[in-house]
């Protein structure tokens, strides 16, 4: 027996050599045959019955990986695929002998040699991931009795690696709660890319698997929140809650509301994922977990960590339903829109954005059933006149004339025969965005315009920083900051050079909302006559000048 040991050891070190050539981007020839092309289609995996879905971090493959292992689930080799649309081909070494085939999506495996002849059982629990990216991780596992050229590898159904939350609040005069918003709590920062059970050695879905190392990770101010409407949503990873004694530490939504008068003070509410019979929910990965609230029975908590630290209010003080829903989108299909919120700063008279549904079971979407109908809050001007589907899922928006006060309406996209299948597009028609302050080293803009006095010479700095008002709603990100310059070149990290109408610029693109709403960038003189007029613009916002004098 130890001789056998000693032989199949020696067997998986031969075959690690003779498949790291086949190992990433195959530039030289496998020893153990001429990769062939496979192809195949994706899907995310969806089942029944529900609500609400985010198109692009949801549903994205933007990289497609398929990690070949052989018959005993050792891992082969590592192919990266084409990607057309929902298909995809790839080239993988052939064989007549069974092979298991592990897809991720959205992930790049950095070194696959020193992976070569280790077991699918360590291989993938080992691997745990941040939510870095604007895309979900995604996995599925599929054993094929062998591999022939020209292989379809069928439909591959793909498992996300994240949980959904979403939070409605109905309306005010049901709810007593106005101005409504909430942010996820208490969710793991990282999670694995595949479920695994380590007492079978399988991959079951529905099996929660924590990685080693696990912290908190929680928003790190209220600028974080999102609006209570079951139409913006978080993402968290899984997390076995079952031993989780009453109290703190519990994965949690808060939300920040004013009770009974549009005009109270802001409490907060700490929100426990129970079902009706108060058993908290685990959170398992590409679960929806949709909570309704209906009515609120008092005030919170005066601060967030109050609300935080203490229980869950609605075992006390709400009335809220929650849904534990295995998918992230409709069972009857689904139902998507490019933008959830708009807005309008350039007296433009019609916008647009695009719609599309896809019946259950169907790859091909169907306009033909579109709805569209336009609603305005309460005491508020509407900002859309009308709102037309004019084919192919555009929708049209005839938009309200600009004036010194923001106007809104809400454009609900609905299906013909699905009642319960919407999505709320909220549109602004204002005027641009003010900073709360913005700043050439220490002087401050007034009417957009900011002087400073920067000596002569080379190597000399400029600190442009500026501060975004609080009602600018992260929903708008990714927004681009621009500076015009000839004279000066960025020290701040990140900002990309371009040229734009014959000017020199340094762009920056901000995709998640800068703690405190501060932005801060650095410049360094490159010219010792470094004089000159500086324009500064920003998505939405009124453009800025700063003139440097010597």
């Amino acid at each position: 027996m130890k001789s056998k040991s000693i032989i199949a050891q020696l067997l998986y070190v031969l075959i690690a050599f003779m498949a790291v050539s086949c190992v990433a981007d195959k530039s030289e020839p496998c020893p153990s045959g001429e990769p062939t092309r496979v192809s195949g289609s994706i899907v995310s995996l969806e089942h029944h019955g529900l609500r609400g879905a985010s198109a692009d971090k949801e549903n994205s493959v933007e990289r497609l990986e398929l990690w070949v292992f052989d018959e005993d689930g050792h891992f082969l080799e590592r192919a990266v695929a084409n990607l057309s649309g929902s298909t995809f081909t790839a080239k993988i070494i052939p064989s007549e002998v069974e092979r298991k085939i592990h897809f991720i999506a959205n992930y790049e495996l950095a070194d696959p040699s020193v992976w070569v002849g280790r077991s699918e059982r360590e291989m993938l629990p080992s691997i745990s991931v941040a939510d870095d990216l604007e895309t979900i991780r995604m996995w599925a596992r599929i054993s094929y009795p062998s591999i022939a050229p020209n292989q379809n590898l069928g439909q591959i159904q793909l498992l996300r690696n994240m949980a959904k939350f979403s939070l409605s609040v109905t309306p005010p005069a049901e709810s007593k709660l106005y101005d409504a918003s909430y942010a996820l709590y208490n969710s793991w920062n990282k999670g694995t890319l595949a479920p695994f059970d380590p007492n079978t050695g399988s991959f079951p879905q529905g099996q929660i698997t924590e990685p080693a190392g696990v912290v908190f990770v929680n928003p790190t101010s209220e600028a974080a929140f999102k609006e209570a409407d079951g139409a913006h949503f978080f993402y968290g990873f899984e997390r076995d809650q079952s031993n989780i004694g009453t109290g703190a530490g519990i994965t949690c939504l808060i939300l920040k509301a004013r009770y009974n008068l549009p005009n109270a003070d802001y409490t907060y509410y700490k929100l426990d994922f129970v079902d009706a019979n108060k058993v908290r929910y685990n959170i398992t990965r590409n679960h929806f977990y949709k909570m309704i609230l209906k009515k609120a029975k008092a005030p919170g908590r005066p601060t967030l960590q109050e609300a935080l630290d203490g229980a869950a209010a609605n075992n006390i003080f709400l009335s809220a339903e929650v849904q534990a829903l295995p998918a992230f989108s409709d069972g009857s299909g689904m139902l998507t829109v490019d933008h959830t919120y708009m807005v309008f700063v350039q007296g433009e008279p019609s916008g647009t954005f695009q719609a599309t549904y896809i019946p259950q079971g169907q790859n091909n979407p169907d306009y033909s059933k579109l709805t569209v109908s336009v609603s305005t809050p309460t005491g508020q001007q509407a900002a859309v006149t009308s709102a037309q589907h004019e084919g192919n899922g555009k929708i049209k928006l005839t938009l309200a004339q600009q004036e010194n006060l923001t106007k809104r309406s809400d454009v609900v996209i609905g299906v013909q025969g699905n009642p319960d299948l919407k999505r709320s597009v909220t549109v602004l028609v204002r005027e641009k965005y003010q900073y709360v302050f913005f700043k050439a080293n220490t002087s401050s803009a007034e009417n957009n315009q900011v002087t400073t006095q920067i000596s002569a010479g080379q190597g000399n700095e400029l600190l442009i920083s500026a501060k975004l008002p609080d009602v600018l709603n992260a929903a708008l990100l990714p927004i681009t900051f621009k500076v015009y310059t000839e004279h000066f070149y960025p020290k701040t990290g990140g900002m990309i050079l371009g040229i734009e109408g014959g000017k020199t610029l340094y762009k920056y693109v901000l995709t998640t909302m800068p703690q405190n709403k501060e932005l801060q960038f650095r410049f360094k003189s490159n010219k010792v006559n470094s004089a000159e007029n500086i324009a500064v613009k920003m998505d939405y916002f009124h453009d800025q000048t700063i003139h440097v004098t010597n």
